[in-house]
């Protein structure tokens, strides 16, 4: 089972409707809680099966101007985690996906142009093909791609006011 489905947008976060901003919470992080727990009881009675909950390399870094969709992906990446911990002893697998940007109609709907027009999206058959690998290896969690590796490991090594201030500067461009 793939939960893939979610939405952003860029915009200050007191200029976001707070109607716009449950309607994410209750997309990337409501649906996802709730597919996920509804199959897992089929899964373990079967005694196997595959969760990939699809994050994003946003859910691991601070997201000043999309900072709802930052901290729903965060929540996505968590809940996974977690979940896959509590598994590790069954053959049900969870992997939390964390690509960056991929075409789909996100980019589009997320209003944040300029971010995008620098990042040379991914093909969306390439992460679900990677995702899928991964999760036949077992793995719990993965980045795609070394630079979103990079990008999400080197705030380990700066404050996380340093790391605020530089997403805050690629992600304005856009708002």
């Amino acid at each position: 089972m793939v939960n893939a489905a979610g939405f952003g947008d860029c915009c200050d976060f007191k200029d976001m409707a707070i109607s716009k901003q449950l309607k994410m919470t209750e997309v990337n992080c409501n649906a996802v809680l709730y597919f996920t727990r509804v199959f897992l009881d089929d899964m373990l009675k079967n005694n196997e099966g595959h969760i990939i909950n699809v994050s994003s390399i946003a859910g691991l870094v601070p997201g000043p101007y999309m900072c709802t969709y930052h901290a729903t992906k965060s929540f996505v990446a968590v809940l996974g985690e977690s979940i896959a911990y509590e598994l590790r002893k069954t053959n049900v697998k969870v992997l939390t996906l964390c690509p960056g940007p991929f075409n789909s109609k996100f980019v589009s709907k997320a209003h944040n142009d300029y971010t995008f027009s620098k990042i040379k999206p991914y093909d969306a058959i390439d992460v679900a093909s990677y995702g899928y690998k991964k999760s036949i290896k077992g793995k719990t969690f993965a980045i795609m791609g070394f630079k979103n590796k990079l990008s999400c490991f080197a705030p380990r090594f700066f404050s996380r006011k340093f790391v605020t201030k530089v997403s805050a500067r690629q992600l304005k461009k856009g708002a």
